[in-house]
């Protein structure tokens, strides 16, 4: 939950913005309103999903070293520069 202080700077952080970031923040904000109009679900229901998700009575076994050995590869060029065609889509 925000407080009056949070709110009041969250205010002056936006007053400060210039025109172009309030045509970003507005769009942002437009986004959480649709993203908050289909999230019912409540926090405490999103903290009961949560401790279901982790509520287990097997352990979670080791993990082993090695397992996949020799089934992947790096390419020699990987560190090498890109070509200008994969930036412009050429």
């Amino acid at each position: 939950m925000v407080n009056t202080r949070q709110r009041d700077d969250l205010h002056q952080a936006i007053d400060q913005l210039p025109d172009s970031s309030l045509v970003e923040l507005a769009k942002f904000i437009e986004f959480l309103q649709f993203k908050t109009q289909y999230n019912t679900v409540t926090s405490e229901e999103a903290n009961q999903l949560n401790s279901e998700d982790h509520a287990t009575d097997e352990p979670l076994s080791p993990r082993v070293l090695g397992l996949h050995q020799g089934q992947g590869w790096i390419s020699e060029d990987f560190n090498a520069p890109l070509p200008d065609e994969f930036w412009l889509g050429e």
